[in-house]
């Protein structure tokens, strides 16, 4: 005979205003926690009183009996001290293992055992990954020389002899770094080890601009001989995910996600930046606003049309 049984189901967590999805979850083994995924960041909520904690920039891969929380970014599983009692990280993360290989949507290949046993796919090195390539007016492709596996956002400087790239699992932001290439010298610099993306340059070509941990950061590195690295901007409901920088350096323009108004085009002045401004907000998807040479003209995307 088959007996069906009751069924009932509820929310483990909720949708704050500014995030638009908690995805991957991971029962901890304790049961009374949960770990998930939402903007990039790995978070735990307790099921029992709703406290949430933002452990890294990353994806969740589950628990060591240490009580160590384990989650992989940009190919590179860590571990950090987590005080279940106190609700809180205890020390530093630790880098457990490199060349984890991660899918779409960066789903990590790897698991954790309660006894503490890891398992995982290593990154394959047959895969040559993605060659940046010039197109010239006529389509026609030129190597540039640059290549490697999860390259993404190339964004050429004004003097075209630098190339700010995403290396690793970008995912809107903090999933990989910020690398920037010399075309001339054929070298790199790794700029960010926490997670970067979405980098901007100013017309000058003296500053980039790049999201970092999560999409609620914005931070511009200088090149004026000092490396000086500064936050521009932080704290938008919806995060802030850079596109176009005024020519004068003043107005950054970005988009912000509301779930009542779907993707809006913001802005925001570097002499009031407490004060965040709305160029396009309607009930359709906006993106991707660019600055016109001059400075006297956006262009940007919408959907309104269908």
């Amino acid at each position: 005979d088959v007996t069906a049984l009751p069924f009932t189901s509820a929310s483990a967590t909720a949708l704050p205003e500014g995030e638009t999805s908690h995805v991957v979850p991971i029962p901890l083994f304790d049961k009374k926690s949960l770990m998930f995924r939402s903007e990039a960041v790995v978070n735990v909520q307790s099921l029992s009183d709703g406290r949430r904690k933002t452990i890294g920039a990353g994806v969740g891969a589950g628990a060591l009996p240490t009580g160590h929380l384990v989650y992989v970014q940009a190919g590179t599983a860590f571990a950090v001290p987590f005080d279940a009692d106190r609700f809180e990280t205890v020390g530093a993360p630790i880098a457990l293992l490199q060349n984890v290989e991660q899918l779409a949507r960066d789903a990590p290949q790897f698991s954790v055992s309660p006894t503490g046993t890891l398992a995982y796919v290593p990154l394959s090195g047959a895969d040559p990954g993605e060659t940046l390539v010039w197109v010239d007016r006529a389509g026609v492709e030129h190597p540039s020389g640059l290549t490697g596996r999860l390259m993404r956002t190339p964004r050429l400087a004004p003097d075209g002899k630098r190339l700010a790239v995403i290396r690793g699992r970008e995912a809107l932001s903090g999933g990989g770094d910020v690398w920037l290439y010399d075309l001339e010298r054929g070298t790199s610099t790794r700029m960010t080890t926490d997670g970067g993306a979405m980098p901007v340059w100013s017309l000058d070509g003296r500053q980039l601009l790049f999201n970092r941990a999560g999409t609620d950061a914005v931070f511009a590195r200088s090149f004026d001989g000092s490396g000086r690295e500064e936050q521009f901007i932080a704290g938008v409901t919806g995060g802030i995910r850079p596109m176009s920088w005024s020519s004068d350096g003043r107005v950054l323009m970005f988009v912000s996600v509301n779930q009542a108004t779907a993707n809006d085009i913001m802005f925001v002045d570097r002499q009031d930046p407490a004060k965040v401004r709305p160029f396009v907000q309607t009930s359709f998807r906006e993106g991707a606003p660019t600055f016109s040479p001059d400075g006297q003209w956006i262009a940007y995307v919408s959907d309104k049309s269908g």
